[in-house]
């Protein structure tokens, strides 16, 4: 895992990291995919809180201009009801 997706880690609650997919950096835009609608709004609720400054803070040598978000899933569960993740065609940060 990326500088990112440490500083993710360090800077959000477990639950919140545990519904959100660091899709990919792209021009500055880091999107990330949230699995519901109430982890989403809470995410929308943190990145007005400041999220991005102290993502920025923890990241100063990757340049992130925004956090641009999507409602998905990148897993699936099984008949345990235990996620496995798909194959997704994008990198994890």
């Amino acid at each position: 895992m990326g500088q990112i997706g440490v500083a993710w880690e360090s800077l959000l609650s477990p639950e919140l990291v545990l519904h959100s997919y660091l899709q990919h950096l792209r021009r500055g835009v880091l999107e990330v995919m949230v699995d519901s609608a109430p982890h989403l709004y809470e995410f929308k609720m943190i990145i007005q809180e400041g999220l991005l400054e102290h993502l920025r803070e923890a990241c100063p040598t990757i340049s992130v201009s925004e956090i641009k978000l999507t409602r998905g899933t990148w897993y699936d569960l099984n008949k345990e009801g235990l996620r496995v993740p798909r194959q997704l065609k994008t990198k994890r940060y």
